[in-house]
Parts: C-alpha cells; sequence; structure tokens
C-alpha cells in the first residue's frame, strides 16, 4: 500500500524521480546507521562524542538488527518497502552506473533485511515480488520479468551469505 501510494504521488509531480531519489538518499542514510549498529554491536544504548542526547541503538542482545526505528521488525518492513521503491526505479533509469549503484543498494537492503531476522518481512517481500511482477507484466515482459525475479533471487541468495557469514 505504501509503495502504491508513492507511485501515485510520483504520477502527480512533473519530475516524479526526484521524489524517489529523495527516497533512496534517505535510504543510504540508514544503511549508514545501520552498518554502524552492526560495527559495534549489542549493548546500551552507543553515546555520539559521549553526549547522551546523540546516541543510538545497539544490535538486540539476540544479535537481530533494529535500525534507527528501534525495532527489527520496523526495520524489516522500511527494507521491503524500500526495495520495491529502488526497483521501481531502476526501470526508470537510463544510466548505467546509477542501475549498478541501484542494484547494489537493492543487494544491501535484502543483506540487512536478513540480518534483522524477521521471518515475516521475508515472505511479504516475496509474495510482494510475485504481485509487483504481476502488476508491471505488460511493463515488463515475459523476459525482463523472468530476469528479474531470477536476478533478485541470485541477489538474495549473494547478499545473504556475506550477512549471515559476518553476523
Amino acid at each position: 500500500l505504501v509503495f502504491w501510494l508513492c507511485h501515485d504521488l510520483t504520477n502527480r509531480f512533473e519530475k516524479p524521480t526526484s521524489i524517489i531519489n529523495v527516497f533512496i538518499w534517505m535510504n543510504v542514510l540508514i544503511v549508514i546507521y545501520c552498518f554502524i549498529q552492526l560495527w559495534i554491536g549489542p549493548g546500551e544504548r552507543f553515546k555520539l562524542f559521549g553526549l547522551s542526547e546523540i546516541s543510538m541503538t545497539r544490535v538486540r542482545a539476540d544479535g537481530r538488527l533494529t535500525g534507527p526505528f528501534e525495532s527489527a521488525e520496523i526495520t524489516a518492513q522500511y527494507f521491503v518497502i524500500m526495495v520495491f521503491v529502488i526497483v521501481h526505479q531502476f526501470w526508470y533509469t537510463g544510466d548505467n552506473s546509477t542501475r549498478r549503484a541501484l542494484v547494489l543498494l537493492v543487494a544491501v537492503n535484502l543483506g540487512l533485511l536478513v540480518a534483522t531476522g524477521s521471518r515475516g518481512e521475508f515472505l511479504v517481500l516475496i509474495g510482494g515480488s510475485a504481485l509487483y511482477l504481476w502488476l508491471f507484466r505488460r511493463r515488463l515482459g515475459p523476459v525482463r520479468a523472468l530476469g528479474l525475479a531470477l536476478s533478485a533471487c541470485a541477489v538474495l541468495a549473494i547478499s545473504s551469505l556475506v550477512i549471515i557469514t559476518f553476523t
């Protein structure tokens, strides 16, 4: 529903890519936050510069990533939504270097989704992917849809292997 609302909102503006790009840049900041959180590990709140007013949460004691939302499930839901937003932007970007960066960002989002350890959102990602391919079947065509599905499986497998190895 959130993806569809974003899609509808961007269709109402003259330059919809600028709105999507704001979401993507915010995603980059959240990814950086999550990498810092994984790096510092579990424990009490981490005080940046020794100030309690500027602190960040750490991963849970069981090692699950909680992200800036302080909940593994909400962070996982955010990553699922952003995967669809980034993939949607991928189809409208003509620059090859930008497309590569978007694929890398999707891989990182999938890896961090695995780091949250949230099964429900992972199932939502799989079901949502099938729905995404069905909704955009005419625009993508069967060959591109199959290529997207196979590429997504490969990216998910590689990013999961990396994140599970290091967490």
